[in-house]
């Protein structure tokens, strides 16, 4: 797992260590404290750390978020997915790779087949990440997965965290549209069971949005705040 102890990374390594018939390790530059799993120091802008991925039959990437200030993110999704792939270029291991949504960028529909159109910093390195894994690793190795936007307990990112962290502080809200935005969410729990049931059943090596139910604008998602606080 690398990435193992963020936020969508650690719930998957806390969930895949219960289960019997996998041993699992997480990859990250820092340790965990919370996770029992075994951790090893990866960091994917170092090509000289990642030789161990080449022991392991599965691997799920859950680098490449988006950082503060921005050049680390678009550092992990061009270099870092670069190093990616030339440490498991010839070997035979399967790739997860976790996307989002918003290559598509805005539209009234779209499926995996719907042509990328990223219009944020964001989703333009994850479509450059995309670009990248699907010229150079083979398709019979490679699932991606773009998500919709998680929440869940804990989060440090995302427009949820954003909204809870502007109320706690008394900071204004700002958002670069008009409020009717609207935006699909996925529990992290769901989403890390849904990741670990496509893993073990073996789906086909694909492009797959995982979409949540619960649907809101961003109006309604600030005025559903404000009633519950």
């Amino acid at each position: 797992m690398l990435g193992g102890g963020g936020f969508l990374g650690s719930n998957l390594v806390h969930k895949l260590s219960k289960l019997d018939n996998i041993k699992v390790s997480y990859g990250c530059i820092n340790k965990n404290s919370f996770l029992e799993a075994n951790y090893q120091y990866i960091d994917i802008l170092d090509l000289s750390s990642m030789k161990i991925l080449n022991d392991y039959d599965c691997i799920i990437n859950c680098t490449g978020q988006t950082t503060y200030p921005f050049n680390l993110c678009y550092k992990l999704n061009t270099i870092g997915v670069s190093n990616i792939i030339s440490s498991i270029r010839e070997s035979q291991n399967k790739l997860f790779h976790i996307s989002t949504v918003s290559v598509y960028g805005s539209a009234n529909f779209c499926d995996e087949s719907s042509a990328l159109n990223p219009e944020t910093n964001y989703s333009t390195s994850k479509a450059i990440a995309e670009f990248y894994l699907k010229k150079n690793i083979d398709k019979n190795r490679l699932s991606i997965l773009r998500l919709s936007n998680l929440y869940g307990q804990n989060q440090q990112k995302g427009i949820v965290a954003y909204i809870l962290k502007s109320y706690f502080s008394d900071r204004k809200l700002h958002f670069n549209n008009d409020g009717s935005l609207v935006r699909h969410f996925l529990n992290i729990s769901d989403c890390a069971e849904i990741i670990i049931k496509m893993i073990s059943k073996s789906i086909e090596p694909n492009t797959y949005n995982i979409k949540g139910n619960e649907t809101f604008t961003i109006k309604s998602l600030v005025e559903l705040f404000e009633q519950k606080f």
